[in-house]
């Protein structure tokens, strides 16, 4: 897997990380969330709050854990 990020001001300047996947797990994603919620809009949680408790996607919440390999940039 390859994690791309680029300045949006000057297209020549990136970051590639070339990453192996370590683990996927369901264990804290929705506190997770909440906790990144919180910080990025000031609610304290995302189901109830922003989008509906009952809401079918939050049965699809997972972490995903990735071990760097190789670094590129400009």
């Amino acid at each position: 897997m390859t994690l791309l990020a680029s300045d949006p001001g000057n297209e020549n300047m990136y970051i590639s990380l070339r990453c192996e996947l370590h683990k996927i797990t369901k264990a804290g994603a929705i506190e997770h969330l909440d906790m990144i919620t919180f910080r990025n809009m000031n609610v304290s949680k995302w189901y109830g709050e922003v989008e509906a408790e009952n809401s079918p996607s939050k049965d699809k919440r997972v972490l995903v854990y990735l071990r760097p390999v190789r670094m590129y940039h400009t």
